[in-house]
């Protein structure tokens, strides 16, 4: 009798685990997770929401304790998913982490299921991926249980805008269950809505073979028909039926939201809600390799100047002239290597293939002492000779044979420039490593450093941001700038937000200068801005007097530490320089190029818009461009700007694909200089993170600051930010230099102390943390920080 009284007790107090959907208890996150309480106050506000329970005591689940509440919802199958504390939240979505099962029936068989689903919140992906968003979970999780829909259309939605312009909601479609749509093993139509009219305006409809349906208790993949193998999934109300649901629910999630809803029998359910993430986590980045060997080797990306997806056409362009430059470089420079790119969902990856070894056809240390003298009479001069050739030609007037002959005499042109660009930039990069060396080597007692030794060097940027700051004090003062701006325009117009070609340069987009001076005019720290080069040049001198006032005594040591003091301080200068006579032009000519082909496919109505023609690659826009008006490209522009807005909201790695074999090295002699410069450049940063909340990495920077972090993607969301906002970016570029002035700290996640992040925020004053591996991840936009430039930490506040 006791036993049995135990076990009546016990399954008791597991039944009283099982809270239904309908309980007000099944709102509340805390309870019952994430899911199931986003879905359960959806199910309250009147969404048309299937029915079901959750399982708090998961990992114990016995048939006894959810027999009844199965019962309630039928004899139908169900759909067994976890549901965590912290999953689909607004930080992290835990999307792929724990399992789902589907089609389940009876009590024995849901338990088993519930208990499987439990376990896989503490499978190594999901630790993972916990520790790696900086989640504090327990590792428990509870376990809802719904009534399968059987489902022959499914849908996922999202409110957010991929296309620019007026507000829209993105629908995808696949025929059958939504499995295959969601793992991404399915291509969808895909369905762009006007949030404000509820109309369709563009669809893109995909072939479809096969389709994941239900088939009594189990799931079968079937052939589509083919009658519906070329159909839209969904009609256009259907599609709008859709993108409302998505819309309705934003009020109740309080932000953009993603959806997973289907159609069964015509009627509409919603399955899955929850909002969109600052941006999934790395783990999420699954490769499918489309050729073998590539998975083979080690890729690395530059988040510097390919912070997100790149377009195809960009991509394209990459490939044939930057990577054909850099190999241009390393033959030039004796490196045994080649390197190889590849756009992989969406964003650009290089990889490097050892070659034969090949001699070098200049000597490094010749360049780096003749640094000024090669740039000003032989680089430059060559590059403003491509350039000017670019110019002359008459885009508008050309045919379009000539045009694309035109096409074929830029690219080969920009390969050359960007050989020259790095034949360039590593006499500069090796300089300034070597310098900072030899400082921290000499100088280590007297607390001088290489960047106090730098400091109050003019240049293009420096120059370029005394201009902006004088146009916001005009602003201030409510003067017409008009005349001022077209003056700056005309100096610096070639710049723009990023170097993606489908982003316009400011002579094309005023709006993105008119941000910039509007910060500076409501700054405080503009009078400061205006001070700093003369401080900054007092420092320098003063740095370099005591520098040779401590290496008096050693003889031959002063005259070395002069020849490198000297290509360093003209290093400094071209680092920033170098973009305004190479990258911003370069890009501007090649861009023009591509939107008059666009003009040309527009008005053939083979795409919508000029811009479009960035959502091409090379080959297509050749064929496309060579046959005007046979065919109609704008569903695969909509499903590729899709697939961009999708990839973006994903943190891509750093590297993926396998590391070198241990003992290869392909750096010997110069090239291992080189390669040192370049990582003392670039950086790298560990995941290192405290139980105190705080998050370390190198400190670039001396100095405290504390103020709202503006986590950003890429120099395009600089008019986000707000004087004395701590700027936090995987890393920065001179692009981003012209809003040092105005943030109070930079904190970036890749980056050395010669990183340009770290050189610009000691030569303004502001604290800098780099290569903290995992800022942009773990702190949130318009969260309070405290940044430590001296001590390299950030504390959450």
């Amino acid at each position: 009798m006791r036993d049995q009284a135990v076990r009546v007790v016990e399954r008791r107090r597991l039944q009283a685990q099982v809270v239904s959907l309908n309980d007000p208890r099944a709102c509340e996150v805390e309870v019952v997770g994430g899911k199931a309480a986003r879905l359960a106050a959806a199910l309250r506000a009147g969404f048309p929401v299937p029915n079901g329970f959750v399982v708090l005591a998961a990992d114990d689940c016995t048939a006894d304790a959810i027999e009844g509440p199965l019962a309630a919802l039928g004899d139908h199958p169900v759909a067994v998913r976890s549901s965590a504390v912290d999953e689909d939240g607004a930080q992290a979505s835990f999307a792929g982490q724990h399992r789902t099962i589907l089609s389940v029936r009876g009590a024995e068989e849901v338990a088993s299921a519930v208990r499987a689903c439990a376990a896989s919140v503490d499978s190594d992906e999901a630790r993972f991926y916990r520790d790696a968003v900086g989640a504090p979970g327990s590792g428990k999780c509870a376990v809802f249980v719904q009534k399968l829909v059987p489902a022959d259309r499914s849908m996922v939605a999202f409110t957010v805008d991929p296309v620019g312009g007026r507000p829209t909601v993105v629908v995808e479609a696949c025929l059958g269950l939504g499995e295959p749509l969601v793992s991404g093993s399915a291509t969808p139509d895909t369905y762009v809505i006007d949030a404000a009219a509820h109309s369709v305006v563009q669809r893109h409809i995909a072939h479809k073979e096969t389709m994941l349906m239900t088939a009594g208790d189990s799931l079968e993949d079937r052939d589509v028909s083919a009658d519906l193998q070329d159909a839209p999934v969904l009609s256009d109300r259907e599609a709008v039926e859709t993108a409302r649901l998505a819309l309705e629910l934003e009020s109740l999630v309080g932000g953009a939201v993603d959806i997973e809803a289907s159609y069964s029998d015509g009627r509409l359910h919603l399955l899955q809600a929850r909002p969109v993430t600052a941006a999934e986590r790395t783990d999420a980045f699954r490769v499918t390799w489309s050729d073998a060997r590539d998975a083979e080797l080690g890729w690395g990306r530059n988040p510097a100047n390919f912070p997100v997806p790149v377009s195809p056409l960009h991509a394209s362009y990459l490939d044939v002239a930057f990577v054909g430059g850099i190999n241009g470089w390393q033959a030039e420079e004796g490196i045994p290597a080649e390197i190889i790119g590849r756009r992989i969902n969406t964003y650009w990856y290089m990889a490097e293939l050892p070659t034969a070894p090949v001699d070098a056809s200049r000597n490094l240390d010749d360049a780096i002492a003749n640094l000024a003298d090669l740039w000003q009479r032989h680089y430059l001069p060559e590059i403003e000779g491509h350039l000017e050739a670019m110019h002359r030609f008459d885009l508008i007037g050309a045919s379009t044979p000539d045009l694309l002959a035109h096409l074929d005499d830029v690219l080969e042109r920009a390969t050359r420039i960007w050989t020259l660009h790095f034949l360039l930039l590593t006499p500069i990069l090796v300089a300034l490593h070597e310098f900072e060396s030899f400082c921290s080597e000499r100088f280590s007692e007297t607390g001088l450093g290489a960047s106090d030794l730098l400091r109050g060097l003019d240049n293009e940027t420096a120059r370029m941001t005394r201009e902006l700051v004088a146009l916001g004090e005009k602003l201030c003062t409510g003067a017409d700038l008009t005349e001022d701006l077209h003056a700056f325009l005309s100096r610096y117009g070639a710049r723009s937000e990023g170097l993606e070609l489908m982003l316009p340069a400011w002579s094309e987009n005023e709006s993105a200068v008119m941000a910039l001076i509007r910060i500076y005019s409501s700054s405080l720290s503009v009078a400061r801005g205006e001070e700093a080069p003369a401080s900054s040049a007092t420092i320098r001198v003063d740095a370099v007097h005591r520098a040779r006032e401590a290496l008096h005594d050693l003889d031959g040591v002063s005259e070395v530490f002069d020849a490198k003091l000297a290509a360093a301080q003209v290093a400094a200068v071209l680092s920033e320089d170098h973009a305004f006579h190479i990258d911003y032009p370069l890009r501007l000519a090649v861009r023009r190029v591509f939107l008059e082909l666009g003009n040309r496919l527009s008005r053939a109505n083979v795409v919508d818009r000029p811009g479009d023609v960035f959502m091409l690659d090379l080959e297509e826009l050749r064929e496309a461009a060579s046959s005007l008006g046979s065919s109609d490209l704008s569903g695969l522009v909509l499903a590729r700007r899709s697939e961009m807005a999708r990839w973006e909201r994903v943190a891509a790695p750093a590297t993926i694909g396998v590391d070198a074999p241990d003992g290869e090295d392909i750096s010997d002699g110069e090239d291992d200089r080189i390669s040192q410069a370049y990582a003392s450049f670039l950086g790298t940063g560990g995941k290192r993170r405290d139980s105190g909340a705080a998050i370390t990495g190198k400190a670039a920077s001396p100095g405290q600051a504390v103020g709202v972090a503006r986590v950003l993607r890429g120099p395009d969301e600089i008019s986000r930010l707000a004087p004395g906002d701590v700027l936090v970016v995987s890393t920065t570029s001179p692009m981003w230099t012209p809003v040092f002035r105005v943030v109070s700290a930079v904190v970036t996640d890749i980056g050395g102390t010669l990183s340009h992040a770290a050189i610009v925020a000691r030569e303004l004053g502001i604290p800098a943390v780099v290569a903290t591996g995992v800022a942009t991840q773990v702190i949130a936009d318009g969260q309070r920080v405290q940044v430590d430039g001296s001590r390299g930490s950030i504390r959450l506040l």
